[in-house]
């Protein structure tokens, strides 16, 4: 008979049984509830850092429905979602032209309008930040809330009060 909340579980739980975590088996490996052997390689299924190799479990892709692995290269980076409150775990390694939440998650280390690129953005192209351009400046192209972000001509951007939303840009 389950219930809500949380109970005692006997440890030592053999390979192949159910468990609840870590440390209920003899591998102290729990995996999907179940008990398995030998830590993870990269790209293998994984709930929790301790169940890798390289001790990096996070999601695959910046999708809500992506599954949870283990990183390649042990690289995973802490990002927002933007299809739920709260923030996540997600691998590096991005490929080009595959989503992402933020530069570190691209082999590329560029992302833009959430998708891996292979290049820096020149003047008057659309960006995020200013590690998106070739000149190091990203920034609203004109004083207008509708206004896209686009690399500064000259590198050049400067900082102003927005008259129309709380903050500043």
């Amino acid at each position: 008979d389950w219930k809500y909340g949380s109970q005692y579980f006997c440890g030592g739980v053999a390979e192949g049984q159910r468990c609840a975590g870590n440390n209920m088996c003899q591998s102290k490996i729990c995996i999907g509830n179940m008990c398995v052997g030998d830590k993870r390689d990269d790209g293998q299924d994984c709930d929790n850092n301790a169940n890798c190799v390289n001790g990096a479990c996070a999601l695959e892709t910046y999708d809500e429905m992506a599954r949870k692995v283990c990183c390649p290269k042990g690289k995973s980076y802490y990002f927002k979602m933007d299809w739920k409150y709260g923030s996540q775990y997600f691998c590096g390694g991005v490929a080009e032209g595959q989503r992402c939440a933020g530069n570190n998650m691209c082999q590329s280390k560029i992302c833009i309008g959430n998708m891996c690129v292979g290049d820096k953005r020149d003047d008057g192209q659309d960006c995020d930040n200013n590690a998106n351009c070739v000149n190091g400046a990203c920034a609203l192209e004109t004083y207008d809330e509708m206004a896209r972000k686009v690399c500064c001509p000259k590198g050049k951007s400067y900082y102003f009060k927005m008259d129309w939303k709380y903050g500043s840009q």
